[in-house]
């Protein structure tokens, strides 16, 4: 604290100058200092109530403590005291936002906005909670307003770039992510952003070359490392796609680059059942540590009323997970259950439309932290909650981690366990999960008859044609999976079987 001795030995000489414990708790927020921070900003407002800086640095820095309850009465007090005071709007804005309340959020980005509508905070504040949202276009429009004013704010740059990029508009967001490397070219995310735009639209050579030119602008850059190792899995190569996600470990110790490695574990054929369980509750352990399970103390548990169920998933979308729920939705009995969709796909289509014409009730929790997300599923009062994703990407078993409905299923989305102690039950079959396996997973495994699946195919099927085999005479297999799961052993396999088949052909 030496380096504020100059602010101390003034306030000794002014103990009543407000503006004193104002600069105070300026300098301690520069060091990340809050509690500090907060006291003296406390310590500032209680001698001048409506001084306005000290009470907007107050709330936001009781935000980036995770207050969010004490941030918003801070500055809602604040409103009544300077009604236009946009420093207190925009960090009352932010506090609603990073708690998860979007709608309140919106509304006073809004009304910063029809005081200043070229207020860049507010602008970039606002085009971050449309993308955040999923509404890509009013999103665009927000930021590029932003960008008019301020050709240089290369931080809006990117969001831009991200929202033309969820909208597969690959392009403008390649040309946004270029732009910013211009303006600042030790910009890391930039290169990783170009590196994914690249790997999705199937350039893996060029999205390696943009990846490996994020390290060397950012060595410890975590997610580069774990999307290098997708990238190798896409090849086929699972020995380097391991040392890339075990390195990007090295780096960062996160839940969410670990939970793609458990879902890369699935494709490793000569990996032990129980050293991937293990992986599993190790993950499922340190998530739970940071989400206290809800209350269920006010909860209606009477049996004889219509029972409430939520279904969770980020593909409720063109994706093989829509064609197997969709049967069960429409199947429902809604006398007897009242169904809501929790959605977190991140482009809607068509199927999500249809998905929600089958749910009583449809949440968008897009965006949401898992603390939001679990107290809608509380606040709807549901009394089994579904995961249909697993540790497949977008997915929000971060939710499932608090217990907001006194019952939680997986199924459908993902062939192992989730590792969450939280979650009751997984659904599979004797195919799935034979009965002689004697692992003891989290989850007590209920086993259907097979096939645990029920399959509804699309709509636009062609017609069966004619069988190949008459006109080639010869028989051929075809496999249109991920390249990830042809390993040794899948090759192996394949090979046996064609030698036993003459003339047989594969693709």
């Amino acid at each position: 604290m030496n380096n504020f001795s100059p602010i101390y030995k003034a306030i000794e000489q002014s103990p009543s100058n407000s503006d004193l414990y104002h600069q105070l708790g300026l300098a301690c927020y520069e060091q990340k200092l809050f509690s500090q921070a907060i006291e003296a900003w406390e310590k500032a407002v209680s001698l001048e109530p409506g001084f306005m800086d000290a009470r907007a640095s107050l709330g936001l820095c009781y935000s980036h403590t995770k207050q969010y309850h004490i941030a918003r009465k801070i500055l809602t007090q604040g409103v009544h005291y300077q009604k236009n005071h946009i420093p207190c709007l925009i960090n009352l804005a932010l506090a609603w936002q990073m708690d998860g309340y979007f709608k309140e959020a919106s509304e006073w980005y809004q009304k910063i906005l029809a005081i200043d509508a070229g207020h860049q905070k507010a602008l970039f504040g606002y085009g971050k909670l449309l993308y955040q949202t999923g509404n890509y276009q009013q999103a665009i429009h927000h930021l590029k307003r932003l960008i008019e004013i301020n050709p240089n704010f290369y931080q809006a740059i990117y969001e831009l770039g991200c929202a033309y990029q969820d909208s597969h508009l690959n392009i403008e967001a390649m040309n946004c992510f270029q732009s910013i490397i211009k303006l600042k070219p030790d910009y890391a995310p930039a290169y990783y952003n170009l590196g994914k735009i690249c790997q999705i639209s199937g350039h893996l050579s060029l999205a390696e070359d943009f990846f490996k030119l994020a390290i060397q602008v950012k060595k410890d850059f975590a997610e580069v490392y774990a999307s290098l190792g997708v990238l190798y899995l896409d090849r086929a190569d699972i020995h380097t796609a391991q040392s890339m996600f075990l390195e990007s470990f090295q780096q960062k110790h996160d839940v969410n680059i670990f939970s793609v490695y458990l879902y890369f574990l699935n494709f490793i054929p000569d990996i032990e059942k129980n050293q991937t369980l293990a992986y599993h509750q190790e993950w499922g352990t340190k998530l739970s540590s940071s989400h206290p399970i809800c209350s269920h103390r006010y909860h209606d548990f009477d049996p004889t009323r219509v029972i409430k169920i939520g279904y969770v998933s980020p593909d409720f979308r063109e994706h093989s997970v829509f064609y197997f729920i969709f049967p069960l939705l429409i199947k429902h009995d809604r006398k007897r259950f009242k169904i809501y969709i929790y959605s977190n796909v991140q482009k809607k289509d068509h199927l999500t439309d249809k998905i929600q014409a089958l749910g009583h009730k449809f949440r968008d929790i897009r965006g949401m932290s898992a603390s939001a997300a679990a107290r809608c599923v509380q606040k709807d009062g549901i009394d089994i909650l579904v995961d249909l994703a697993g540790h497949t990407q977008n997915h929000r078993l971060d939710l499932f981690a608090f217990k907001p409905a006194p019952l939680q299923v997986t199924y459908i989305g993902y062939p192992n366990t989730t590792g969450l102690c939280q979650m009751d039950y997984r659904i599979t079959d004797t195919i799935a999960d034979p009965i002689n396996d004697c692992i003891e997973y989290p989850e007590k495994l209920i086993r259907l008859e097979p096939p645990f699946l029920c399959y509804s195919p699309p709509e636009d099927l062609p017609e069966i044609s004619r069988l190949p085999f008459l006109k080639n005479q010869y028989i051929t297999f075809g496999s249109f999976n991920y390249l990830g799961k042809i390993n040794t052993q899948v090759i192996q396999t394949w090979s046996e079987l064609m030698k036993k088949i003459p003339d047989s052909r594969l693709i």
